[in-house]
């Protein structure tokens, strides 16, 4: 199942969509409008996740956070455990 949540700003729309396509991993597109700033944590991702400079991504990250400019960004992480499915992430809402 895909989530996702849209922020219409005055500069323009903020989305970020996320699944998990099984209980270890999370798969997530993130799109900021032109001229704008992001800032991203990735829920349950492992450390070395960030470390990952060849994905645009994680070209600035600072204390586990993406600091992203305009563009459209896509990511499969390994998660630092196991998630139920469905459940675990509703519970922490960070779903739209």
């Amino acid at each position: 199942m895909r989530k996702g949540a849209v922020y219409d700003s005055q500069a323009g729309t903020y989305q970020v969509h996320w699944r998990l396509p099984d209980a270890n991993h999370v798969e997530m597109t993130v799109l900021v409008p032109f001229g704008c700033q992001a800032s991203l944590v990735l829920p349950f991702a492992k450390p070395e996740t960030y470390e990952n400079r060849e994905n645009p991504l994680f070209a600035d990250v600072r204390d586990d956070m993406c600091l992203l400019t305009a563009g459209a960004y896509h990511v499969v992480y390994e998660t630092s455990e196991r998630l139920e499915m469905e459940s675990r992430i509703e519970k922490n809402s960070w779903n739209g």
